[in-house]
């Protein structure tokens, strides 16, 4: 998009027109041309912020997701860095007072990193989940925003990414070993969304309140440690919706925040595992999801570098091409045929393999 038509749509980047501020950068509504209305994220012209566009740009220029905010353009002129999305309500905070709401908010959240976690060549770690990040459409589903952090990793089983200028994410939300160890997984995103979870069955902040309730001191972590220990789990809950849920569906729930901010990331369990628990729940309730996670990568011509790491290099797309290569000059198929010539077995490459060893 060109930097002259967002200076129009912003009214030349006006206070008035900001939705919310951050360290690096401002949101802000915009009014296209067309009449539709956008969010424009205009980052500060430093360093941080230049790793932050980039950042957005790579994983939610491929990303696509239902619970993802999307990602509409971007504009790089001059000293200016945009960024241009769907507009939505600023942020999600567990106000509302029906629990079906607050459980369909957390659902959609789970299944959005579930999706970044899983469902993905690169497994993307967010590493800054909370609730600030979490901006809700017309129909109150939940979309998963600020990837101004995020790294892409070969897998999520791929260990551990180091932090970039000292990010941290937001205070509250951070997995303990990230102070130890100054590095992000995917378990640290479990760990956030268990905070997240905890937040919304609560009507907590996950640190220190103003006006704590019994027992309440230094941090909702704590808090839910002391009250599971002595099997107190259900005094947890927002007293705002004791009337209007189950409580053996709130009490599921708080087990599977708490399992999600164990203090050893390995005993927390994985997104796919906490969506699909919540999504046992949700069935409850009515609510289905559209599609189902595959974690499966797409096939892609056998290549066993492929199957065995999930990577995407650019040493497949020559594999691939010499694929073709085989094809159109033996217009043989690269696997198995009805009626394959003499020697021919198991796929092409093998068969070419052998005929170069024997001349």
């Amino acid at each position: 998009m060109r930097l002259h038509e967002l200076r129009k749509a912003t009214n030349d980047f006006s206070n008035d027109n900001i939705i919310d501020s951050g360290i690096r950068s401002n949101i802000y509504k915009a009014k296209l041309s067309n009449g539709s209305f956008v969010a424009v994220k205009r980052l500060w012209n430093t360093q941080h912020s230049k790793t932050e566009f980039f950042s957005e740009l790579t994983t939610l220029g491929k990303a696509k997701h239902p619970n993802l905010v999307s990602l509409l353009g971007f504009c790089i002129a001059r000293k200016e860095k945009l960024l241009v999305y769907s507009l939505h309500q600023p942020r999600a905070n567990p106000i509302f007072k029906e629990w079906p709401l607050r459980l369909k908010i957390a659902l959609g959240v789970a299944r959005g990193l579930a999706w970044l976690h899983h469902n993905y060549n690169f497994c993307i770690v967010h590493r800054k989940i909370s609730s600030k990040c979490i901006l809700l459409d017309q129909d109150n589903d939940p979309k998963i925003s600020d990837f101004g952090s995020a790294q892409l990793l070969k897998s999520i089983h791929s260990h551990l990414t180091t932090f970039v200028n000292g990010q941290f994410g937001n205070m509250g939300y951070v997995a303990p070993e990230y102070t130890r160890m100054l590095v992000a997984s995917t378990k640290g995103d479990v760990y956030s969304f268990g905070i997240l979870l905890l937040e919304i069955i609560t009507g907590k902040v996950p640190t220190q309140e103003p006006n704590p309730p019994d027992n309440f001191k230094q941090n909702l972590v704590d808090w839910i440690d002391r009250l599971s220990v002595r099997s107190l789990l259900l005094n947890a809950v927002d007293r705002s919706l004791t009337s209007v849920s189950r409580d053996d569906d709130l009490l599921e729930c708080l087990q599977i925040a708490s399992a999600c901010v164990a203090s050893i990331p390995k005993q927390r369990p994985t997104m796919l595992h906490v969506y699909k628990s919540l999504s046992a729940i949700g069935n409850r309730y009515g609510f289905s999801a559209d599609d189902e996670i595959e974690t499966r990568p797409n096939d892609i011509n056998n290549h066993a570098k492929y199957t065995r790491m999930l990577v995407a290099s650019t040493k497949g797309d020559v594999y691939s091409f010499v694929i073709l290569l085989l094809e159109i000059i033996t217009g043989k198929e690269r696997t198995p045929e009805a009626n394959p010539p003499h020697n021919f077995k198991h796929n092409l490459v093998e068969w070419i393999d052998r005929l170069s060893t024997n001349s």
